[in-house]
């Protein structure tokens, strides 16, 4: 069987803990005092959702969450969708688990995959961690073509 790199679906291989966190940042603009806790408490409504930070000096929104459960997609969504955030034009920053790296060239190939999608504005692979941190604009960026990207990044 040759070797290939995958996302990481979320499983701790023999710790039985469940799955690995994911987490994703979204510059959000027009963020208001009055609504940040309506925001946080609607995105803490979504089952998979552990923990959201809205920080509204950096209008910043951090969601830790479940990729087992719900998709990072579906975060971006709701906030455009339901809660009437403005993502379109901001910058997000998306860091996912990347498993069996079977070479340290494969780095490189997966970070130079994901960046070909429409949308990327940078990848950057950490392989002490087995770790990808993807800077991507939501709404110009299919987040399915940046799991792919890193599956084929190194095949």
């Amino acid at each position: 069987m040759a070797n290939r790199t995958t996302l990481n679906q979320g499983k701790m291989v023999g710790h039985g803990r469940g799955a690995v966190p994911q987490r994703i940042e979204l510059s959000a603009t027009g963020l208001r005092a009055d609504s940040a806790p309506r925001l946080a408490a609607r995105l803490q409504e979504l089952i998979g959702v552990r923990q959201v930070a809205v920080n509204l000096i950096s209008e910043r929104i951090v969601a830790e969450f479940d990729p087992d459960v719900i998709a990072a997609e579906d975060l971006v969504n709701t906030l455009e969708a339901d809660a009437g955030v403005e993502l379109s034009r901001t910058l997000a920053r998306w860091h996912l688990p990347v498993d069996s790296l079977a070479c340290t060239s494969c780095s490189y190939s997966i970070e130079l995959a994901v960046e070909a999608v429409a949308g990327v504005h940078g990848a950057t692979m950490n392989v002490a961690t087995n770790s990808l941190t993807v800077e991507y604009t939501p709404r110009d960026t299919d987040l399915t073509e940046v799991r792919e990207a890193v599956e084929a990044g190194c095949a």
